[in-house]
C-alpha cells in the first residue's frame, strides 16, 4: 500500500480503492508465522457472506461507509500541519503496517486544524445524502464516536470480541467482527473507534495491537499527552475527541 508520507503533499495518494471493507488492520509489526496463519484465517472468514442476514446487511453496509470515507478523503487537508501533529517526533516511515489506511481515516475523522473546528467528517455530514438508511445510521455513529483505548477480556474465535474501555473508561464493548475475532488476543491493548450497527458492534482501529505487557506504558504516554495537549477542564474523552492522534502516537511508541 503507498504511504502518504511519502507522497508529495499537493498530490492526492487516497481514492476508495485504499479503504478494503475489512483491512488487515491487527497484523502487528515482527508479525510471527502463528501471526500469518491467523492472519489468513481472518481474511478467509471475512472472504464470504456472515451467515447472519442481518449482519450481512450492516456489513454491507459497513462496506459503503468504507467507501464513502474514501471519497471524503479525497477532499481532506493535505497540508504540513496535519502531517506534523500525525506524526510528532516520529520518523515519517512506517511505525506499523496498517498506518497508512490509520492516516487516511484520521484525516477525515480526527484532524481538526485547530480546537473546536470541525473535521472533515463532521463539516460533510449535515450536507450529506443517503441511498439507505443503515449507511446513515453507521455513518452518523462513527463521526460521533471516540477513539478508546480498549483491553481484550474475551473472543469468541470467528465471530464476537469483547472489549474493556480503559481511556476513556466505558461500559464493555461487543464488536462482532469475524476478521478481530481471528486476530485478536485475550489481554492484548486494542484502540479504535467502536460504534453501533443496528443491534451489532464494529470497530475501526487507530493504531497497532499490542500485548498486555505494554498497557501500563500507553496509559502513561496518554498521561503524559494529557498533560502537555489539553486544557486543565478536559476529562479523557474530551482529550480524545481533540486529540485523537494522541492514542495513534502512544502506541506506535511501543512499536521497536
Amino acid at each position: 500500500m503507498h504511504h502518504p508520507a511519502h507522497a508529495s503533499h499537493s498530490r492526492s495518494p487516497r481514492s476508495a480503492e485504499t479503504l478494503p471493507p475489512e483491512p488487515p488492520w491487527l497484523l502487528d509489526h515482527g508479525c510471527s508465522p502463528e501471526c500469518a496463519r491467523r492472519h489468513a484465517e481472518a481474511l478467509r472468514a471475512e472472504s464470504g457472506p456472515h451467515p447472519d442476514p442481518l449482519l450481512e446487511r450492516w456489513r454491507q453496509a459497513n462496506d459503503a461507509l468504507s467507501r464513502l470515507i474514501g471519497g471524503w478523503a479525497e477532499h481532506a487537508p493535505l497540508e504540513d500541519a496535519a502531517f506534523e501533529r500525525w506524526f510528532g517526533d516520529r520518523p515519517r516511515g512506517l511505525s506499523f503496517p496498517a498506518e497508512p489506511l490509520v492516516l487516511l481515516e484520521w484525516l477525515v475523522l480526527g484532524y481538526r486544524r485547530e480546537r473546536g473546528a470541525p473535521t472533515e467528517a463532521e463539516r460533510r455530514l449535515p450536507a450529506a445524502r443517503f441511498k439507505k438508511p443503515e449507511l446513515e445510521a453507521l455513518t452518523r455513529a462513527l463521526v460521533a464516536a471516540i477513539p478508546t483505548l480498549h483491553r481484550v477480556v474475551a473472543v469468541e474465535q470467528g465471530a464476537i470480541v469483547t472489549l474493556e474501555p480503559l481511556l476513556p473508561e466505558g461500559p464493555p464493548v461487543v464488536v462482532h467482527d469475524r476478521g478481530v475475532a481471528w486476530l485478536a488476543d485475550v489481554g492484548s491493548v486494542l484502540a479504535g473507534r467502536a460504534y453501533a450497527a443496528g443491534p451489532y458492534g464494529l470497530l475501526r482501529p487507530v493504531g497497532p495491537q499490542l500485548p498486555a505487557q505494554h498497557e501500563t506504558s500507553v496509559l502513561r504516554r496518554l498521561a503524559r499527552a494529557q498533560r502537555r495537549l489539553a486544557q486543565p477542564e478536559d476529562d479523557a474523552a474530551t482529550f480524545l475527541r481533540a486529540f485523537p492522534e494522541a492514542l495513534t502516537h502512544a502506541l506506535a511508541a511501543e512499536v521497536v
